[in-house]
């Protein structure tokens, strides 16, 4: 195999971030992370940032850059990549874990909110609940890889990393 690409994935609010920052240390991979692309762009930028399609060419460039050693993404993934993600990886032989966080759309928005609200420049825009539910369905049934590994992520005091990382390890090296 050339690599694995753990996926974090799952909608806004649902803890993704945290974790592949975690495991990254913890396993002492490099994590491709959307929102720090974003940051980045918005920085030097802040017209550019708008949309977030430059920040979004830029992640696309990073996994491409990463195949063929192990790596973790962490994005927002939804359906709408699973051809794009199938092609890219079966170009590159590529094995995928996804570890899927998922929770309630009221709770995520909550997050999602709260966190928009303590960033001094956020990094996404504040929107209505039914539009943050539309745009996050097709993230709570991304479901691709080769190894799933879904993680409830409705009350974080319930996850556990380290059950979590074992179940990451068994799927890295069965």
């Amino acid at each position: 195999m050339a690599g694995t690409m753990i996926m974090v994935s799952g909608m806004c609010g649902a803890g993704k971030s945290t974790f592949a920052k975690w495991l990254g240390e913890r396993l002492k991979l490099p994590v491709v992370n959307y929102d720090r692309l974003l940051r980045r762009v918005k920085e030097l930028s802040p017209e550019a940032a708008k949309g977030g399609e430059l920040a979004y060419q830029l992640f696309l460039f990073e996994l491409e850059e990463h195949m063929g050693c192990d790596f973790i993404a962490d994005y927002i993934f939804s359906v709408k990549q699973v051809d794009w993600l199938k092609e890219l990886t079966e170009t590159h032989g590529c094995k995928t874990v996804n570890v899927h966080f998922d929770c309630e759309p009221d709770t995520a928005y909550e997050r999602y909110t709260r966190r928009n609200s303590e960033d001094p420049a956020p990094t996404r825009p504040d929107v209505p609940f039914e539009l943050f539910c539309e745009a996050t369905r097709q993230n709570r049934e991304f479901l691709f890889g080769d190894a799933l590994i879904p993680v409830d992520s409705e009350d974080f005091e319930r996850v556990s990393y380290e059950e979590i990382f074992e179940k990451v390890r068994a799927a890295l090296y069965p």
